[in-house]
């Protein structure tokens, strides 16, 4: 009996030591019928008209013999390399994944505890079919690929503690492809985008689960060249990242909030940076390569290595012809752009450019000439180039170059299918904003519903239907005043994708050069960035400086009385990170201020400040004076919040325009309006 349970116990051993070598699935040969090539399949489905929708505008499609399907008819493949267990009784096996017997092709069945290696799970482009059936797992006998449905079996089972289900082994290499922040499949490929990023290996080291319960221990490693300086990164467990420098110093240590590879960033055959990072949808939805990616690059000046790190939304494959020849790496960020409510925001949609090198770092560049003289931009695409060139408020060229490609940016538009969207349905001036306009009244009418909710969107008129009009009307001028006329005139339906309609760069304050002081800001600048700036930016409450004039206005309407003097101060500070903007009100240069615009916040870093004589909550006694500050902002609760370097301007700007100290500070900060006595 000892003997007879002894021989069982090895037998069943045996048994999973040769299941778990058997990963071509050589158990299961001759378990299954044979079934029609790819090609004779795809004839006789055509041939009887069965599913249509497997043949995209009635055309024959043609086989891959790599996955043994047409690619019209997969959505996304994603490897799983690892055995399964059968769950359900008699399981059907298809030569196809199509739950029908004729798409299908039913070749057999296999019991429920069987064992099989899942090669890969194959998700159909049938979108009309129930979702659950769309899901298939492929294996391979023999290398002949066969399909079982995605809920007939279980991953990741144990017969034992002892037994593996997975299929790697150390030192194996597996990738992640960017696909999710907490990914639960492994590539054997790694992600290459344009030879630009390049997906660094992740070498397994320790069979064991890792830490953060993932099947696996793994490392990833990389070095960027600096000469006498070597800089190596490295990410264990697709979580832990280590920057360090040639001696072992570490220059930047993280635990990433989701699972990354590392990513290599080149040019010109050179790693310049690294990224860490993913798309959220394993870019199935939004048309980037990264909805999230954290750059790292090292810069050396003086003999001193630091790291430089910015988060983006990185799209390399738009910008790839227009950048391939540039002296250093330009990456693109892809920003939203926001529509006319955030029910049409467009996510990941827009672009802004950086240059990475090792001695700036990663520099926006923040003005079309600086574009234009480093990368080739006849090579980006007409609708990318409008948002470009409104994004730059280059309203000339974009008028030009709308005139020269007026088709073909619509073309674009047209194919793209966003909402309606435009930004000039204010109140009742949507009237006024389209009675000039060549369109026909057919639009004109259904825009007015559309505001008043008589009409719903999908009920509106096809926009193409209004587009020869629409560029009738944009001919009829040879010059715009300023973007928001010719954008009104020329792109009224996408206005929000050509405009922003408020304005919100603060970089902008440091790199124009047309306007030397407030004043110019506030009257020569035709596209009102400055005063629009500051409605979008500033507080609207109450002015607390006294005087009939002003009993009524915001502090909004101090700044801009006090901005429209000339010669104001125009000071930008050495490292460009901020913005100093004064100046004194006409015949009450008593009445001082000033604005700071912080720009390298990450929403508006605005800061104000107003000098005034006098401030009773009442407004009744006008005798009793005292010297007063009152200071603002949206984006710092209190005042100690306030950074170092606006206190500093502040300082410099007091001494320069020999001011006393003030008698009282009253700031304000947030959204709330309330008043914090800081000094009396």
């Amino acid at each position: 009996m000892k003997k007879l349970l002894l021989t069982i116990f090895l037998s069943l051993m045996w048994f999973n030591i040769s299941i778990a070598e058997e990963k071509d699935n050589s158990h299961l040969q001759n378990k299954f019928d044979t079934y029609p090539s790819c090609e004779e399949h795809v004839g006789v489905l055509f041939k009887k008209k069965y599913l249509p929708s497997l043949f995209p505008e009635n055309k024959l499609v043609s086989c891959n013999l790599e996955i043994n399907l047409p690619n019209e008819w997969v959505k996304t493949i994603t490897p799983i390399k690892k055995f399964a267990k059968v769950r359900l009784d008699n399981a059907n096996i298809r030569a196809y994944p199509f739950v029908w017997s004729l798409s299908g092709f039913h070749v057999g069945n296999l019991e429920i505890g069987e064992v099989i290696f899942i090669d890969s799970l194959v998700y159909t482009s049938l979108e009309k079919t129930d979702e659950w059936y769309r899901s298939w797992y492929s294996f391979k006998v023999k290398g002949k690929i066969f399909y079982i449905w995605k809920d007939s079996v279980d991953l990741d089972y144990k017969n034992s503690d002892n037994q593996q289900t997975s299929a790697y082994k150390i030192s194996e290499e597996v990738f992640l492809n960017a696909c999710g922040a907490d990914p639960d499949t492994y590539y054997d490929k790694p992600l290459n985008i344009k030879n630009i990023l390049i997906e660094v290996p992740n070498k397994i080291t320790n069979l064991k689960k890792s830490k953060y319960n993932r099947e696996f221990q793994t490392l990833a490693t990389s070095t960027i060249d600096l000469g006498n300086d070597k800089i190596d990164i490295s990410i264990s467990n697709f979580r832990d990242l280590t920057i360090k420098n040639s001696a072992g110093e570490v220059l930047e240590e993280r635990k990433i909030s989701g699972a990354s590879s590392v990513y290599e960033l080149k040019h010109k055959d050179k790693i310049v940076a690294w990224g860490v990072g993913w798309h959220k949808d394993c870019g199935n939805v939004y048309d980037t390569d990264f909805t999230a990616l954290r750059i790292f690059i090292p810069i050396k000046k003086d003999n001193k290595i630091s790291i430089a790190q910015k988060l983006i939304s990185l799209n390399i494959k738009p910008f790839y012809k227009a950048t391939i020849n540039s002296e250093k790496l330009i990456i693109a960020d892809a920003v939203e752009i926001g529509g006319s409510s955030r029910a049409a925001t467009y996510y990941y949609a827009g672009q802004k450019f950086y240059q990475l090198d090792h001695l700036d770092g990663i520099k926006s560049i923040d003005t079309y000439e600086e574009l234009h003289k480093k990368i080739d931009v006849l090579q980006i695409s007409p609708a990318r180039m409008i948002n470009i060139l409104g994004g730059y408020y280059e309203t000339e060229v974009l008028n030009k170059y709308t005139k020269a490609n007026f088709d073909n940016i619509y073309k674009e538009l047209l194919k793209e299918h966003w909402n309606i969207s435009y930004e000039f349905d204010d109140g009742d001036n949507l009237e006024k904003s389209i009675s000039d306009l060549s369109i026909s009244d057919e639009f004109k009418k259904a825009l007015i519903a559309l505001r008043k909710r008589e009409m719903l969107w999908e009920d509106f008129p096809p926009i193409a239907g209004a587009i020869p009009s629409l560029k009738n009307n944009c001919f009829k001028n040879d010059t715009y005043e300023n973007l928001r006329e010719l954008v009104r005139n020329c792109y009224f339906f996408h206005s929000s994708y050509v405009m922003d309609y408020g304005f919100s760069d603060p970089k902008w304050f440091v790199v124009q050069t047309e306007f030397k002081d407030s004043k110019g800001l506030l009257n020569e600048d035709k596209e009102k960035r400055f005063e629009t700036y500051l409605d979008n930016s500033v507080t609207d409450m109450k002015s607390f400086v006294w005087g009939e004039d002003s009993m009524d206005g915001t502090v909004v309407d101090v700044l801009i009385s006090i901005f429209q003097r000339a010669n104001g101060g125009y000071k930008v500070s050495k490292d460009n990170d901020y913005v100093v903007i004064s100046g004194c009100e006409y015949k009450a240069c008593y009445v001082k201020g000033l604005v700071f615009i912080d720009n390298e916040a990450e929403f508006s870093g605005v800061i104000g400040l107003i000098r005034h004589l006098d401030y009773q909550p009442n407004k009744t006694n006008s005798n009793t004076q005292s010297d007063d500050w009152l200071i603002f902002s949206y984006w710092h609760d209190k005042y100690e919040d306030l950074p170092k370097e606006f206190l500093n301007a502040v300082e410099e700007w007091r001494v320069d325009e020999d001011l006393p100290l003030p008698q009282i500070i009253r700031y304000v900060g947030g959204f709330n309006k309330k008043i914090e006595l800081v000094k009396n």
